[in-house]
């Protein structure tokens, strides 16, 4: 038996056919390039604008997972009443734009943001309070390698960063910083005290009648508290009700002097109100001795 030729001749290929399979691979080769030529390249600049029109899927992921993210653990100190190291995070731009150490995301770049860093407690520990769940980094991780998009109205921030050291017309305005002058109290007071008379002054333009005097007891008890905290003795309560009290119910206004001058003298006002003090010198540790910084306005 003969066994069957398995050779391959060669074959005329139309000429039709080879330029069609010319023009198909021509076309698979060079749409990648034309693809790659037309991308366009935004600056962190223009894509402040551009994520505007962020695509569904990335603006619920942004709404759902990440704003209340930061609102939960950023806004606090780096929102719009505080900025601390001059970084705002509730507005892309402030992001891009970043603070003393830089861009807090660079967009597209996890592991090149501070913002990661930070809360992966890398170098910076940010929130100082405690580190983030491993879920929460991922969400961030994921968010900034999508390009870190910030849809809606939110690209910039509704008002702008105030510097720590700025003063303003606002500033300047605030009654502390006008200068002194004298004030005539009101003529037609039977108050005992000037500033008694401005403030029933502006009791009747509201109409309002003003309380009862106090009793001497309650007076007294009132200024120990206020004084060292403190409630006064079942003994000094007595005595000094009785060198407080005179005919009509009205108070002795030396012997009143007199109660302060002692009070004043007492170690226990010095204990109760260096109290409201020792936060400056972290006494109490209010945040943790490695974090209870200078308090500027104490």
């Amino acid at each position: 038996m003969k066994s069957p030729d398995l050779r391959i001749r060669p074959t005329r290929c139309p000429a039709a056919t080879v330029f069609l399979m010319y023009a198909v691979f021509s076309c698979a080769v060079s749409v990648p390039d034309l693809t790659a030529a037309e991308e366009p390249k935004t600056s962190a600049e223009d894509s402040v604008a551009g994520d505007a029109a962020a695509a569904p899927q990335d603006a619920e992921f942004f709404e759902r997972r990440i704003r209340p993210l930061l609102a939960e653990h950023c806004f606090e100190c780096h929102g719009e009443q505080t900025q601390k190291a001059s970084l705002r995070l509730d507005s892309r731009s402030s992001l891009l734009r970043g603070g003393d150490l830089g861009p807090a995301v660079i967009p597209g770049d996890p592991d090149g943001s501070l913002l990661l860093q930070a809360v992966r407690y890398e170098d910076l520990e940010m929130p100082p309070a405690g580190r983030l769940s491993d879920t929460k980094i991922r969400l961030l991780t994921e968010w900034i390698r999508r390009g870190a998009q910030w849809p809606g109205k939110s690209q910039g921030h509704p008002s702008p960063t105030r510097e720590a050291e700025e003063i303003t017309e606002e500033d300047r305005r605030h009654w502390a910083f006008q200068p002194i002058r004298s004030l005539a109290p009101p003529s037609d007071d039977p108050a005992e005290h000037p500033i008694d008379a401005f403030v029933n002054r502006k009791l009747a333009e509201a109409g309002l009648v003003p309380n009862a005097a106090a009793s001497a007891r309650v007076l007294i008890r009132r200024v120990w508290f206020g004084l060292t905290g403190l409630p006064p003795t079942f003994d000094e309560l007595n005595q000094w009700e009785r060198r407080l009290s005179v005919s009509n119910g009205r108070i002795n206004a030396d012997e009143y002097a007199a109660m302060l001058t002692e009070l004043l003298s007492r170690p226990a006002y010095g204990e109760h109100w260096a109290r409201h003090w020792l936060d400056v010198v972290r006494y109490a540790q209010t945040n943790g001795y490695e974090r209870d910084g200078y308090k500027p306005y104490s």
